[in-house]
C-alpha cells in the first residue's frame, strides 16, 4: 500500500522567497487596525425575509470605521444577483451604536439600535419605508469569534511542493499544498477559484472521517503562488488569456499527488468557481481525466451573475478581444481592466473584509483584496472556455453541484441548469443565503451542511466515509 508521500517536504520543492509584501497595502487603512493588527471590528449579519423579490434597500451602519464593509445595498438595478443576507463590520472603537436602513427607490430612512450578544436574533419591520412585509433579522458575532484561525491552519501541519513552470514573469511556478494520514486509500484533489487559496482547515474533521488525503494545486498567479511575486504580478492576480495554460501545472501536481509512493483506489476532485471550469476542463483534457471517480462543484463559474449591460459585455469579451487586441496589442488589451472594476485609490475589498473577520486563516499573502484587477483577458478567457464545455460531450463522472441564490457573484437559479451539460450523473444541492464560497459560510451551521452533503455523496460514490 506504500506510506504515500514523505513526511518531510519533497527534495525538490524549493524554499519561497517573499520579494514584494503585499501587507504594505493594508498600512494605514481602518483594515489593518480593526482586523491585522488585533481583530476589533465586530459584526452584524442582516438578513431580509418576507416578499418575493429582492427587496431594494440599503443597510449602513452609521460611522462604522470600516469603509464600505459597513454598509450593503440589496436588489441593486440591474443586477441578477438575489443575495438577502450580508454581514457589516464596524470597529469597536469607532462607537457606532445604530443600523440605518434606506430605500433605495422610497428614500425613506429608519434607523435600529445594533443588537448585543446577550439579545440573540433581532427582527425589525421595514413597512415604515415602503417595504411592506418586509422584516430585516438581525445577530450580533464578537470580533473575537472567528469559523477558522490561523492556529488551525498551523495545526493540519500542511506541506507544500513548488512546482517550477515555463511560464514568463509571475508565471513561473505553481505551488501543491497537502495533508496525508496513514491508512487512508483515497485522496481529494482540491483546485481554489479565483484571487483564492486554501484556507479551509475547518473541512479537515470531514476528510478524516472520509479517509482522504488532500492536495490543493494552486496553479501560478493563485494563492501560494503569488508569494515572491513583484508588485506589478501581485495585481495580476489570476490573470490568464487560456485557461488550457493550466493544464501543464494541474498535470503535475495531480501527477505529485498520484504517481507517488501511495497508490490511492478512489480520487475525487474538488473545485470552486473558475476552479470549476477548470475541473470540467480537466475531467476531459488532462492527463490523469481518467483517474477522477468523483467531482464536487462548490458554486463552479458557469456564467457571469450580474445581469444586464455588464453580464453582456463580458459574455461577448472572447469576442470583443480581437478587436481590443488590434486597437491595443495584444498584451494591453488582454491586461487592461474591465469597466467599473477598478480605479482610483485602492481600497480594502468589503467582500474580502467580510470574508476574513470570519476567517482571519487566510494568509493574506495569498489573496490580493486590494489591488487585484479584474483583466478583460481573464473574462474573455472564462467566457470562451464555457462556450467551448457547452459544446463538449457531458461526462459520465458522478458530479455534485452546489449552489446557492446568496451568491454574490452568479446568478444562483442558472447553476444547476447550466451544469447538466458537464456530467450526465449530476446531483445539485441548494443552501439557501450561502456565500459565494459555500465552505466560507457566515454560519458554521451552513458550512456544515454543505459538508454533510460533500461526505454523504462521496461516500456514496467513491465508497469514502463508510
Amino acid at each position: 500500500m506504500g506510506c504515500g508521500p514523505s513526511a518531510e517536504p519533497s527534495p525538490s520543492a524549493e524554499p519561497i522567497e517573499q520579494t514584494y509584501d503585499p501587507l504594505a497595502e493594508f498600512k494605514g487603512t481602518w483594515f489593518e487596525e480593526t482586523l491585522i493588527k488585533s481583530t476589533t471590528a465586530d459584526k452584524i449579519l442582516v438578513t431580509l425575509e418576507g416578499s418575493e423579490g429582492v427587496p431594494k434597500v440599503k443597510a449602513t451602519i452609521v460611522g462604522c470605521g470600516c469603509g464600505k464593509a459597513g454598509e450593503n445595498i440589496f436588489g441593486e438595478a440591474g443586477s441578477a444577483v438575489e443575495r438577502r443576507r450580508c454581514l457589516l463590520l464596524y470597529a469597536q472603537s469607532s462607537g457606532a451604536t445604530h443600523l440605518e436602513f434606506t430605500g433605495t427607490e422610497s428614500k425613506q430612512s429608519t434607523t435600529f439600535p445594533l443588537p448585543s450578544a446577550a439579545d440573540g436574533v433581532v427582527q425589525h419591520a421595514l413597512d415604515d419605508i415602503g417595504l411592506a412585509g418586509v422584516t430585516a433579522s438581525l445577530s450580533f458575532e464578537a470580533a473575537a469569534s472567528a469559523i477558522a484561525t490561523k492556529a488551525d491552519m498551523a495545526a493540519l501541519g500542511l506541506q507544500e511542493h513548488v512546482l517550477p513552470l515555463s511560464g514568463g514573469p509571475g508565471e513561473q511556478k505553481a505551488v501543491v499544498t497537502y495533508r496525508t494520514r496513514p491508512g487512508n486509500t483515497k485522496c481529494l484533489l482540491w483546485f481554489p477559484g479565483r484571487n483564492d487559496t486554501f484556507m479551509h482547515p475547518h473541512v479537515a474533521p470531514m476528510l478524516d472521517a472520509c479517509g482522504l488525503d488532500l492536495y490543493v494545486v494552486e496553479h501560478r498567479r493563485l494563492g501560494r503562488s503569488q508569494i515572491g511575486a513583484s508588485k506589478a504580478d501581485f495585481a495580476l492576480t489570476s490573470h490568464v488569456v487560456d485557461f488550457k495554460t493550466f493544464l501543464e501545472e494541474q498535470d503535475a501536481g495531480i501527477g505529485f499527488a498520484l504517481e507517488g509512493a501511495k497508490k490511492y483506489e478512489k480520487v475525487a476532485l474538488y473545485a470552486h468557481s473558475t476552479g470549476g471550469i477548470e475541473a470540467s476542463l480537466y475531467v476531459r483534457s488532462g492527463k490523469y481525466k481518467d483517474r477522477i471517480d468523483a467531482l464536487v462543484l462548490n458554486s463552479p463559474f458557469l456564467d457571469f451573475g450580474m445581469g444586464g449591460a455588464n453580464e453582456m459585455l463580458c459574455d461577448a469579451m472572447d469576442e470583443l478581444m480581437p478587436i481590443m487586441s488590434f486597437l491595443k496589442g495584444k498584451d494591453a488589451a488582454a491586461e487592461a481592466d474591465m469597466p467599473g472594476t477598478s480605479g482610483g485609490t485602492p481600497k480594502p475589498s468589503s467582500y474580502g473584509a467580510s470574508i476574513y473577520s470570519q476567517y482571519p486563516s487566510c494568509d493574506l499573502r495569498c489573496r490580493n483584496w486590494i489591488t487585484n484587477r479584474m483583466t478583460a483577458g481573464f473574462v474573455a478567457a472564462s467566457a470562451q472556455l464555457r462556450d467551448e464545455l457547452q459544446k463538449m460531450e457531458a461526462t459520465a463522472i458522478p458530479t455534485l453541484v452546489c449552489y446557492s441564490d446568496g451568491d454574490s457573484c452568479l446568478d444562483g437559479k442558472e447553476v444547476a441548469q447550466r451544469a447538466k451539460f458537464l456530467s450526465s450523473d449530476v446531483t445539485p444541492f441548494f443552501l439557501a443565503n450561502g456565500r459565494h464560497d459555500l465552505l466560507l459560510n457566515y454560519t458554521k451551521e451552513d458550512n456544515q451542511k454543505v459538508m454533510d452533503t460533500i461526505q454523504g455523496f462521496l461516500a456514496d460514490k467513491i465508497g469514502a466515509c463508510a
